[in-house]
């Protein structure tokens, strides 16, 4: 199982499927729940094999199962439970599955056999990062090995982990092992140099500064944690440090962290902000794990548009520890500070590769968010190198059909989700090929499949109503409008605190009132449009669509001042300027 683990660790950041709509994450999330899969059966027939165990732990245990509790009574009290469970669609690592599984991934890794599975872990690591990095440095050169993978060419790379940011953390983590393994072996090869010029070129092509700022605080940490600090390791840091004010590409990104007007940095605070209106507003179990995409909605203000754009919502606080207190309340706060203090407690007997690792990722991701892949290397690296303590106990046959249970859990929930990624992608290629039939029929399976997704559910409403715009006036040209109208009802229904939800609804009803003229539905366009704008007051397309509203209904002085307000939240907009100027 040692073995496993080590690919496991190198196959994750490499791991991308075109089959699914999800390419990137979506892929990822299924190893990992392979992964998690196969231990749980290997537990459930080790303890079955064998009448007492050895058993080891950390002292992280507990405070991941008191995190774990609450994560659980927080998604019981979440805005959107489905969500909270699975994690948000195209991110995920913040879910309580997801959680769950990170969790088994590092009980797994303590009971490996430490002296065989660090070197394993450490090269998987080192070249997994080389791999991205050169992935990442083909890009931008142009040379994209991949035809369906859009050309970025001279631009932010995101090689095979779907992010520049997310490229920006596995190089930094890659480059950290690679150095202080380099540091302690004392000695040097071609392989060593090839890596790190790789994972260097990465980190630096991602322009992520909080993968910049994340590296350094790590080798500063990790040096001071060495016993014999080193003149080569203090050039170590000052290369680095030279190397991004030198380089052109880096340099003006560099400044650009101390300046407050920088449009990323105000968003960023502006989202911080938000965090704290979220706590305020649910105290105690926070609005559920992995929320924050939905719960950040009401909180937007027009600084953030001005820097983050009218379209752009933030899925993640930027902040681990305010993502916590904002979706998990103060409970889930408790638990996470208690998590960082036994760490830090364990830390101090740590390797410095340990320690300059979590320095790195701990410091990153107060200004980013982490990843799926650096998020269970991590898992794995805690597991493998801190202090254990051992005890032997008695095998129960419970334990295995538990575990056994859990597994087959795992299956009964992953399985139909990948299923109706796969259908999604289908849709969106018979879409690319001009046949909305066929992609009706692929994104109804996707919905059967997964009825809860509201990105499956619009776009079934969306290729209903398009079909219906083609379709002869009768009974075909309704009964798509209305398969449209419930899509847009059930997404409502099932994320009722999701605005672009209500807002498709709204406008699912303007094409019942225009295309099928229906005007008993009337109302409840109005009512989507208000519900849409309730959950975020400076929603442009929903004060937008309402102005529409009012223009169907005849109101044309509450039309007038609705486009008014359209130009207060965006002063290019170019139907109301439109209008304006024609009333």
């Amino acid at each position: 199982m040692t073995r496993v683990l080590s690919l496991f660790a190198f196959l994750l950041p490499f791991t991308f499927s075109w089959a699914l709509y999800d390419t990137f994450d979506g892929a990822k999330l299924a190893l990992l729940y392979v992964v998690v899969f196969v231990v749980l059966l290997f537990v459930a027939r080790k303890i079955l094999s064998e009448k007492t165990l050895i058993l080891r732990w950390t002292g992280l245990e507990i405070p991941l199962l008191l995190f774990a509790g609450v994560a659980g009574i927080s998604t019981l009290q979440s805005i959107d439970p489905e969500v909270s469970v699975g994690g948000i669609y195209r991110v995920y690592t913040f879910g309580l599955l997801p959680m769950l599984a990170m969790m088994g991934l590092f009980a797994w890794s303590v009971q490996m056999d430490r002296s065989r599975v660090r070197a394993q872990l450490v090269w998987a690591i080192i070249l997994a990062g080389a791999g991205v990095g050169a992935y990442a440095w083909m890009q931008y050169q142009g040379l994209e090995p991949f035809e369906a993978m859009p050309r970025v060419e001279g631009g932010r790379p995101w090689a095979s982990v779907g992010n520049p940011i997310y490229l920006g953390t596995v190089c930094m983590l890659a480059l950290l092992v690679t150095v202080f393994e380099w540091l302690e072996r004392r000695r040097w090869h071609a392989l060593y140099g090839f890596c790190v010029l790789a994972q260097i070129t990465g980190l630096f092509l991602s322009l992520s500064r909080s993968a910049w700022v994340g590296m350094l605080a790590g080798l500063l940490v990790g040096l001071l944690m060495r016993r014999r600090p080193s003149f080569k390791a203090l050039m170590v840091v000052v290369g680095f440090v030279g190397l991004l004010f030198l380089l052109p590409i880096t340099r003006t990104r560099v400044l650009s962290i101390v300046q407050p007007g920088e449009a990323s940095n105000t968003a960023r605070i502006e989202g911080w902000k938000g965090a704290l209106h979220i706590w305020r507003d649910h105290p105690v179990w926070g609005t559920g794990p992995d929320t924050f995409l939905l719960a950040f909605r009401p909180y937007r203000t027009a600084a953030y548009l001005k820097s983050g754009g009218l379209s752009v919502t933030q899925a993640h606080a930027h902040n681990d520890t305010l993502q916590v207190v904002s979706t998990m309340g103060a409970l889930g706060l408790g638990a996470w500070i208690l998590i960082l203090l036994v760490l830090a407690r364990s830390l101090r007997g740590a390797p410095p590769l340990l320690v300059a690792c979590a320095a790195a990722l701990f410091v990153h991701n107060q200004f980013n968010f982490s990843s799926l892949t650096t998020t269970a290397w991590m898992a794995l690296l805690f597991g493998v190198w801190l202090p254990v303590r051992e005890r032997t106990i008695r095998t129960r046959a419970a334990y295995a059909v538990m575990a056994v249970g859990m597994a087959l859990g795992l299956v009964w929930f992953v399985t139909p989700r990948l299923r109706a990624d796969y259908e999604f992608r289908q849709t969106h290629i018979a879409k690319a090929i001009e046949q909305p039939v066929q992609a009706l029929v692929h994104v109804r399976e996707a919905v059967r499949l997964f009825p809860g997704q509201e990105t499956y559910l619009m776009e079934q409403g969306n290729i209903a109503r398009t079909l219906a715009l083609n379709a002869p006036e009768g009974s075909l040209r309704q009964d798509l409008l209305l398969e449209a109208w419930q899509s847009a009802e059930t997404a409502a229904r099932l994320h009722p605190h999701n605005p672009d939800a209500w807002n498709n609804l709204g406008v699912v009803a303007m094409w019942r009132i225009q295309i099928g003229k229906d005007l008993s539905v009337r109302p409840q366009a109005r009512q989507a449009f208000e519900k849409a704008i309730a959950l975020d007051p400076v929603f442009v397309d929903a004060w937008a669509n309402l102005a529409k509203w009012h223009h169907e209904a005849g109101d044309i002085p509450s039309e007038l001042k609705t486009w008014q307000h359209v130009l207060r939240l965006n002063p290019a907009h170019p139907m109301a300027h439109q209008v304006l100027h024609a009333l």
